[in-house]
């Protein structure tokens, strides 16, 4: 205890530790409080830094109290400091504000204030209160620098920036420093009085900008509150619109005034500037410029109304439909009006944001009830989460094929991207809108399309499967092969052990996706759905999918995969379940495909099906017909072998509820009832007789279609067990030996790994003897076919021949009645002259008449012959004198002559020389035929050029295999030369002793019809001649005179 400290003001300093004010108040009832500064601090030091709130109030009642309040403390970590910067320093607030309320000086010795103290405490809440105290130092702080840099004229820009960057004209800045109104004095000033002294400038620009800084950002509670406006008296002091067109005539703004005629533009209403707040009265008082600004802020005000109107009228045109033209007008007016805006309001045009900016598609239609394009969300596959549940522009346009518009929202409006280009042709394919369609499939160049050519090509065929429209995807090529079990393994093993909610509800989003994209799942939705038209496909009928299957699309296991995501559409509801379950069996029926070969697959099926109806049943009599149709389909499956003993063991929820239920009580019956099939095999397995398998049969304990564990029949269960006696008798009774199990094996499969050798036997005997047996039962009744075809054939030959015998007798009757009529009367004419002809050896038989004739006819064609021989002789000597003189080399040279032929062996220059000198002589040694002597006389003179060098060649007795090559096929020995390799013509011609007789000039093609004329003509050429036999008779006889 100090030396200088009395008892009494060690008792008051103690009373102020154990905060007991009425002990404080009797020790100083006679004295007063003691004033004393003890280890440096007095009393009102000690009681702030103890926080005793009641003993400091008591203590301003003192008389003492200026002496306690003025005295700073000399303590160590107070050095200098009131008992306000205690309170503060120490966390004792409320005692620092009761210290502020009493007036106190908020300045120690060094200038610093309590908020300095506080900033340096240990605790936040200190922090904060420290930071908030200096907000209202700040404000002056700021309010006084904008002042005097208006007072000294400082630039428009620089003063701007200041008020910008130190907000000390916002609102919500004064509000926070505890200004409530725009009128209230704190601190000595008032938000009214800053603006106004601001605005006192003489540049209008300043104040123009304030003005509307202020007007503009009033749109909140806060702000209303701040100017003290009536909220509920708004709708009462807008300008009607007769008032508006008024002020805009007055102040001559004509494009207003245009635009305000229009039919979009009756309904305009604003609020009058000087009638809403009192800002701009506070900022200019009376002041003339009131009125410009006014002005200039309702014009602001008209061409912001236009912006929101002339958008909401697009939306308007965009939703219901409309004329292309009154969408490109108002598109105009809304750029017009936007960019005077933000033009005349600069950077404060923010503000207006809601009826500012170019208008782009409407993502969101909100307040617009349409049920047609409501139900685009239950028609197509997720498509509540791909468009939003408010629908946008392009799905109405697309929904309602308005394709003008669409054509002109995609040319000339912003905001479009590439998913939105997808939905609309997905929809308008779904709807069948095939000018959308093409149009976004094919586009002319009018506008730029966002999206990849295949996605929309993919899109549009999602949306033709999606509506069921097979003959769309018909004409759509290259439909999309994605392998949709592929995307969905890719998705379960990148989301492996991942259980946060996070990650389950990014996996969800992943596999929605893949189902959205997917052809096959987009089919199966619309089945289930039931959104085809009944004319075009149906659930039996199943045309779309079967388009899939047959081109080799999709198969059975990708099928069954979009069954089960399928499932997953919408949860908890039995009714989509049954809707999905319902069209699995039909496609089970359709395709023909057999559960027990996909066993894996439809057990998943079944576990989620079990877990979407234990979870949405509810019990009402809907739900029960439903839980009883699933059960049916259940008992179907375990009849096809499907095993259904382990289906929902795996799922909490089904192994917690009560046996009672209706479907699980249901679903344990058919487990049951399957088991209890299964024993029935028991009996084959235990070495039943085959009397006592065959009175199963009778009973109907066991079918040929039964099936025990694993999927196996009565013939694989035998042959696995090596039973031939009852192999044979099922077989008599119709069963399949080449049946398949589950895993698709064949009796002989089963047989062959259970090592069952005499079955196995047994079963390839039977294979082999009915193979041999189709094979011979094939074979003869072929041949019985064709001998049964040979006699009808002939049956009809002889028939025919009848006929036409019958047909010839009775066309030419009368001619032959009366040619035997005049054979007779020749008879008994010319009898005694025809029996005085019988010596004579000369026969009287019409064929040898006919040659007679024919020889006759060949002496006259030789005489014509001769005359013809000499004749071509002499066109042949013109024909080379032409040849000469003009010049065959010009024509084809020697030397492509030359490289294709070959030159005889021994034949040297000298000779060959020798027979071109003879040429001439040699013309006379070739025959042609006329066929010959009009190529020469009408051919072309090139090729006449190339006869000519090929007859020089063969005169002067060249050969090659060019000039000469023998042809095989003819019965005469017949040569061809070369016209000219390149030209395909061939000269055919034939040796006669010493001649040559040159018969034709033809294209290649026709040298086989040729040689067959050649023989003939040579065989009747051979008939004509006379034998050497009767030539040596006539000979001897004289009547020819010897060589």
């Amino acid at each position: 205890i100090p030396s200088n400290m009395t008892v009494r003001c060690c008792l008051c300093f103690a009373a102020v530790q154990y905060d007991d004010l009425q002990s404080l108040e009797w020790l100083c009832e006679s004295l007063g409080a003691p004033d004393d500064l003890v280890d440096g601090w007095n009393l009102l030091h000690y009681s702030a830094y103890m926080g005793r709130i009641e003993i400091i109030g008591w203590l301003s009642t003192q008389q003492n109290w200026n002496a306690l309040v003025s005295e700073p403390s000399t303590r160590k970590n107070f050095n200098g400091a009131f008992a306000v910067h205690i309170a503060a320093s120490c966390g004792h607030l409320y005692a620092c504000d009761l210290l502020i309320d009493l007036k106190v000086s908020l300045e120690d010795e060094k200038g610093k204030r309590p908020e300095d103290y506080a900033e340096k405490s240990q605790h936040e809440f200190v922090r904060k209160w420290a930071a908030k105290r200096a907000k209202p130092q700040a404000l002056l702080k700021d309010v006084a620098k904008l002042l005097c840099q208006v007072e000294e004229q400082k630039s428009v820009s620089q003063i701007q920036d200041f008020i910008i960057s130190s907000r000390c004209l916002d609102i919500d800045t004064w509000t926070k420093c505890n200004w409530n109104t725009f009128d209230e004095q704190l601190s000595g000033i008032s938000f009214q009085n800053v603006i106004h002294l601001c605005c006192k400038t003489t540049d209008i620009e300043l104040v123009r900008w304030i003005c509307f800084r202020l007007y503009f950002s009033c749109d909140g509670y806060a702000e209303q509150t701040f100017w003290g406006r009536d909220w509920t008296q708004r709708g009462t002091k807008e300008m009607p619109r007769d008032d508006i067109v008024s002020f805009v005539k007055e102040r001559g703004y004509d494009d207003l005034l245009d635009q305000l005629q229009l039919k979009w533009f009756k309904d305009i209403s604003c609020v009058d500037p000087l009638m809403r707040d009192s800002i701009l009265k506070s900022a200019l008082g009376g002041d003339e410029r009131l009125v410009n600004i006014r002005a200039a802020i309702i014009r602001i005000y008209v061409l912001a109304y236009i912006c929101e109107v002339s958008k909401k009228n697009m939306r308007d045109i965009l939703m219901r439909g409309g004329s292309v033209d009154e969408l490109r007008d108002l598109l105009r007016i809304n750029a017009e009006s936007n960019d005077a805006v933000m033009a005349e309001a600069g950077e404060i045009s923010h503000n207006l944001h809601y009826a500012l900016g170019l208008f782009e598609m409407p993502k969101y239609i909100r307040d617009w009830q349409y049920t047609k394009t409501h139900t685009v969300s239950k028609l197509l596959l997720y498509a509540e989460d791909l468009y939003d549940k408010n629908q946008g522009a392009h799905i109405v346009l697309a929904t309602e094929g308005y394709t003008e518009l669409l054509r002109f929202c995609l040319s000339n409006i912003q905001g479009w991207n590439a998913v939105m280009e997808l939905n609309v042709i997905r929809i308008a394919s779904f709807f069948g809108h095939s000018s959308i369609v093409e149009m976004l499939l094919s586009p002319d160049g009018a506008f730029t399309l966002r999206s990849a050519e295949k996605d929309r090509h993919n899109a549009a065929i999602i949306g033709a499967g999606e509506a069921l429209r097979y003959r769309d995807l018909e004409c759509l090529a290259n439909m999309p092969k994605d392998s949709i079990i592929e995307k969905g393994g890719d998705i379960e093993r990148r989301f492996e052990g991942a259980y946060s909610e996070d990650s389950w509800s990014k996996k969800a989003e992943c596999v929605q996706q893949m189902m959205s994209e997917s052809l096959i799942v987009a089919v199966l939705n619309g089945y289930a759905r039931e959104l085809f038209d009944s004319d075009m496909d149906n659930k039996t009928a199943l045309k779309t999918l079967r388009l899939l299957v047959d081109n080799r699309i999709y198969t059975y296991d990708e099928i069954l995969y979009a069954m089960k995501l399928l499932l997953d559409k919408e949860i908890y509801s039995i009714e989509w379940t049954a809707c999905v379950v319902d069209l699995l069996q039909n496609v089970m029926d359709a395709l023909g495909l057999q559960p027990i070969f996909y066993t894996k697959q439809v057990q998943e099926i079944c576990t989620k099906v079990i877990g979407e109806v234990i979870r949405a049943t509810t019990g009402n009599d809907k739900d029960a017909a439903a839980v009883k149709f699933i059960l049916g389909f259940f008992e179907k499956l375990a009849c096809g072998g499907v095993d259904i003993q382990q289906i929902g063991k795996d799922d909490v929820l089904f192994s917690s509820i009560s046996d009672q239920g209706d479907f699980k009580k249901g679903f344990i019956h058919l487990q049951q009832k399957q088991l209890s099939d299964w024993s029935r095999f028991d009996i084959v397995k235990k070495g039943g007789s085959l009397a006592d398998v065959q009175k199963f049969m009778k009973d109907g304990s066991l079918t040929i279609d039964s099936r025990d564990q694993g999927g196996i029949l009565l013939t694989h269960l035998c042959a696995a067990y090596d039973r031939v006696d009852l192999l044979e008798w099922l077989v008599s009774e119709g069963m399949d030996l080449n049946a398949l199990d589950a895993q698709r094996r064949t009796t002989l499969d089963v047989a062959k790994a259970s090592k069952a050798s005499l079955a196995t036997k047994w079963i390839i005997e039977r294979k082999a003897k009915a193979i041999i047996g189709s094979f011979l039962r094939r074979n003869y009744f072929h041949a019985l076919h064709r001998r049964r075809l040979q006699k009808s054939k002939d049956a009809a030959t002889l028939i025919q021949s009848v006929i036409r015998a019958y047909a010839t007798r009775k066309i030419f009757a009368n001619v032959l009645m009366r040619r035997m009529e005049e054979s007779q009367h020749f008879a008994i004419v010319w009898r005694r002259v025809i029996a005085s002809l019988d010596n004579i050896a000369t026969s009287t038989c019409w064929a040898d008449i006919r040659e007679q004739l024919i020889d006759i006819k060949v002496g006259l064609h030789d005489e014509m012959l001769d005359d013809t021989d000499q004749r071509l002789s002499r066109a042949m000597e013109e024909a080379v004198q032409d040849d000469c003189s003009g010049g065959d080399d010009e024509l084809v040279p020697d030397e492509s002559i030359d490289s294709e032929e070959l030159v005889p062996d021994g034949g040297g220059t000298h000779e060959a020389t020798r027979n071109l000198s003879n040429n001439n002589t040699q013309w006379l040694s070739f025959q042609m035929s006329s066929h010959v002597v009009k190529f020469l006389q009408q051919g072309d003179k090139k090729y006449r050029s190339f006869f000519v060098r090929r007859m020089r060649q063969l005169a002067s007795g060249e050969r090659s295999r060019i000039l000469q090559k023998p042809l095989k096929g003819s019965k005469t020995l017949i040569y061809e030369t070369y016209l000219e390799q390149k030209s395909g013509h061939r000269i055919l011609w034939t040796e006669e002793n010493s001649s040559i007789v040159i018969w034709y000039v033809a294209k290649h093609k026709q040298v086989s019809r040729l040689m067959q004329l050649i023989d003939d003509s040579k065989s009747r050429s051979a008939r004509q001649h006379m034998p050497d036999s009767l030539v040596n008779e006539l000979q001897n006889e004289g009547l020819l005179p010897q060589n």
